[in-house]
């Protein structure tokens, strides 16, 4: 059973600097967030003490998992992890050396996941609807780009824009938002599975070119070339994978760089409009509210962290 207490956090200290925090949400969900350097290699082994749905947003450093001694596989930076663990089964997960590992992981038990997404379950992953009605046994593992959209609600519950019990609001708010939406997406894409292996690949790497100032300048044409695709073919296994466009993932990616900028430094927002290539302010200033709800101008959110 998830029992963590609200602002649960733990600061780390030796191998491993940084601080980690629990927070339960709903009965039956909650979260965990690390903002951690690993120091040294190190391999965290996990026996899991009920059936979870796990899904893991990493927007920095890498890792890899094993079950029960199989081939390894990749969690990358950048992507959703969906994890499937059943009682007693276990994962066992190596991080190298100087990585920096930021991430959001939410974790669902299987009756909350059951009832919540019992609509839903037939456009979701095979072994995830398997997992829901009671037949996945095994660890299980898939992944898919973080689109720009769950990307903002992951720095949201990492960093709160703001401080104090707004902030713990704020984060389960984020939460739940963040679970819908990704769900929102894999049930979008009912198909999504029979994507071969090759293409899945190479809709991400045509994200990490986009999610690149010098990438997100390229042209379609550009970025054919650039992962030998067809256009066609590209522009429809990008939707089907990532459930938008590349135009409104590019878009969104550029909204993003502003609120960072937005965040962090003191450049005007005439600058931040023009420095991620819009050449009128105003039309970037509505871009910007039509995305986050909020004018660039009182976009400047004191950072602040739950304690």
């Amino acid at each position: 059973m998830w029992q963590a207490r609200l602002g649960e956090r733990r600061d780390l200290a030796g191998p491993i600097s940084g601080s980690r925090r629990s927070i339960a949400v709903r009965p039956g969900f909650g979260i965990s967030t690390s903002d951690v350097c690993y120091h040294e290699n190190a391999c965290n082994r996990h026996i899991s003490d009920g059936d979870y749905l796990r899904l893991h947003y990493r927007l920095a450093g890498h890792a890899e998992l094993e079950d029960n001694g199989r081939a390894a596989v990749p969690v990358e930076m950048g992507n959703i992890s969906l994890l499937v663990n059943a009682a007693d089964s276990i994962k066992s997960e190596r991080i190298f050396a100087d990585q920096s590992e930021r991430s959001v992981t939410l974790i669902c038990e299987r009756d909350f996941a059951s009832q919540m997404l019992e609509r839903e379950a037939s456009g979701l992953p095979g072994f995830v609807r398997d997992f829901l009605i009671g037949r996945e046994q095994r660890f299980a593992f898939a992944s898919l780009p973080i689109v720009p959209q769950l990307r903002t609600l992951v720095e949201d519950i990492l960093d709160p824009p703001m401080g104090g019990k707004l902030a713990a609001l704020m984060v389960e708010a984020r939460a739940i938002e963040l679970l819908c939406f990704t769900m929102q997406q894999l049930s979008d894409a009912p198909s999504s599975q029979a994507i071969r292996a090759r293409d899945l690949q190479r809709v991400k790497d045509v994200c990490a070119l986009l999610d690149d100032p010098e990438g997100r300048a390229m042209s379609i044409r550009d970025l054919c070339r650039a992962v030998a695709w067809n256009e066609t073919q590209m522009t429809e296994c990008f939707k089907q994978v990532t459930g938008t466009t590349i135009s409104h993932y590019r878009q969104q990616v550029r909204m993003e760089e502003a609120r960072r900028m937005l965040a962090s430094s003191d450049a005007s927002v005439t600058e931040i409009a023009l420095t991620i290539g819009f050449e009128h302010p105003s039309n970037f200033a509505k871009a910007f509210k039509k995305t986050f709800g909020y004018a660039p101008s009182v976009g400047r959110p004191r950072k602040a962290h739950l304690n």
